[in-house]
């Protein structure tokens, strides 16, 4: 597969131990045209960036994953990605997707925002797929360690509310 160049990760930003393998982090930068910017699918740490050029290996790759992550990836990263290939991905791979977006508007419901904090566009006026990438993974993290203590009605709530498949999967059924 052609990869495109990208710098390593920050050292601030180590691969969190709570996302387990196979887990692979997708995120498209669409121009107002719809064509695509750049995108990225990130595993294990590991960026592969990509363009309109490569979607034909993108189109091979992304309904093999274990498990296809990112924020907002449900409603728009996949969507745009089966518009961009001109095919629908097979419908078992909705079952597959874990939507940080989802998970934290369950898990964190009173912080006032849910968007990523894209810090790095401090430095830049373009929103980069590998950043967004490795900070759904830190979402996802987050999400893990406060699973726990979600109360159980919220839990019980969520697994009626999510679609089947992984995210739902994530927040056990029983109510404590």
């Amino acid at each position: 597969m052609s990869t495109t160049a990208v710098p390593a990760p920050a050292e601030g930003d180590a691969w969190p131990a709570e996302i387990p393998a196979g887990v692979a982090f997708l995120d498209l930068e669409v121009r107002g045209d719809g064509s695509l910017r750049a995108g990225a699918m990130v595993s294990g740490g590991q960026p592969w960036v990509f363009t309109g050029e490569h979607l034909s290996q993108v189109e091979q790759v992304a309904p093999r994953v274990a498990v296809l992550a990112g924020h907002n990836v449900r409603r728009f990263d996949v969507p745009q990605l089966e518009r961009l290939i001109g095919t629908h991905f097979p419908a078992e791979l909705d079952a597959r997707v874990v939507d940080t977006l989802e998970l934290a508007s369950l898990v964190f419901p009173g912080e006032p925002s849910q968007a990523l904090d894209k810090l790095y566009r401090e430095q830049s006026s373009l929103s980069d797929p590998v950043q967004d990438c490795l900070e759904s993974a830190q979402v996802l993290a987050r999400c893990v360690r406060a699973l726990p203590g979600v109360p159980g009605l919220v839990r019980s709530v969520a697994r009626r509310l999510l679609p089947p498949g992984a995210t739902r999967d994530l927040s056990p059924a029983e109510v404590t």
